[in-house]
C-alpha cells in the first residue's frame, strides 16, 4: 500500500516508532527531577519537577515553548513529506533545551536526570527525522509528485 509521496508501510512505520519513543522520553522526564536551584527565586535550595521543565511552567516557558512549538511543527512537515524543513525545525528546537547547559551553575543551578532525559528526547527526534529524510532522499522519490489525496 503506498501513501504520500509513494512512501511505504515500513516509512510510516518508521515515523511513528520515532514518535512513541520521542513521546516516552518526554513522558520520563516528567516523572523525574529537572533541576535543582538555590537563589533567586530558588531561596532554600528547590527541586523543580521534570514536569515544569516539559511542560513549560511559567517561569520555563522560554524554553518548552518554543521547543514544543518546533516538535509540533516539525511532525507535521514530516508527515506532509517536507522532509528538510521539518529536519531544520527538528534540528532548530534543540536549541532552547541545551541553553540551559551553559545556565548551570554548580551550588546554585544544577541540571538533573529528568533535564537530560528532556534533552535526549530533542536530539532523538532531530537525528531521528535527519534520518528520515536522508532515507528518502537516498530512496530517490521524486518530489515533483502529485499528492493523490490533496484537494483539488
Amino acid at each position: 500500500m503506498k501513501g504520500f509521496r509513494g512512501e511505504g508501510t515500513t516509512f510510516r512505520a518508521a515515523k511513528v516508532g520515532l514518535i512513541a519513543l520521542t513521546a516516552a522520553l518526554d513522558l520520563t522526564a516528567c516523572a523525574l527531577p529537572g533541576l535543582w536551584g538555590r537563589g533567586g527565586f530558588f531561596e532554600g535550595g528547590n527541586v523543580i519537577p521534570g514536569w515544569a521543565l516539559v511542560s513549560g511552567f511559567p517561569c520555563f516557558c522560554q524554553l518548552a515553548w518554543p521547543a514544543i512549538a518546533g516538535l509540533v511543527v516539525s511532525g507535521r512537515w514530516l508527515w506532509q513529506g517536507r522532509n528538510g524543513r521539518a529536519f531544520l525545525l527538528a534540528a532548530a528546537s534543540v536549541v532552547p533545551v541545551a541553553g540551559w547547559l551553559a545556565l548551570q551553575q554548580p551550588g546554585r543551578l544544577e541540571l538533573r536526570a529528568g533535564y537530560y532525559v528532556w534533552l535526549s528526547a530533542h536530539v532523538l527526534w532531530a537525528v531521528g527525522v535527519g534520518g528520515l529524510w536522508g532515507l528518502d532522499r537516498s530512496r530517490g522519490v521524486p518530489h515533483a509528485e502529485a499528492d493523490p489525496f490533496a484537494p483539488e
